[in-house]
């Protein structure tokens, strides 16, 4: 997947360092990305241009493209599904991917992990389990 400077979304530069050579190329990209668009929706999605219904949009738009559970993107697909449920008030349909996610990540990927693990842990304290709450960020906090 491209780095966030690949694809301009560092200090506010997108539009001046997106590869367009990117958009040349169909179907599933070299390191497994289902396409440019899943790609670019996964990114705004975790990044969250755009507000919170685009966010939503853009997870949901990944998530649908990008459902294999063995890929390197599968956590932080589903992250971002679950963090855009939660932003949008469906704290109860949020759980769901984002306890998906905790399934699928990998031991590299700790600061997603760290991620999805916060998020929980806010779901948590919204539905009033505060002691799920706090195991969940202890958790996150012992990740790091």
């Amino acid at each position: 997947m491209a780095t966030t400077t690949d694809v301009g979304m560092d200090v506010g530069r997108r539009e001046t360092s997106f590869p367009w050579w990117l958009v040349l190329l169909e179907g599933r990209l070299p390191d497994g990305t289902a396409s440019v668009e899943s790609g670019v929706a996964l990114l705004r999605a975790v990044f969250g241009y755009d507000g919170v219904q685009s966010i939503l949009e853009s997870a949901r738009f990944a998530a649908a493209q990008e459902h294999e559970r063995t890929s390197p993107r599968a956590g932080l697909v589903r992250f971002g599904l679950g963090s855009a449920l939660y932003l949008s008030g469906d704290v109860s349909q949020a759980r769901k991917p984002l306890e998906e996610a905790l399934e699928v990540l990998s031991a590299g990927q700790p600061l997603v992990r760290i991620g999805v693990l916060s998020v929980l842990s806010f779901a948590n304290v919204d539905e009033g389990h505060l002691e799920d709450a706090e195991a969940l960020a202890r958790e996150a906090h012992a990740t790091l």
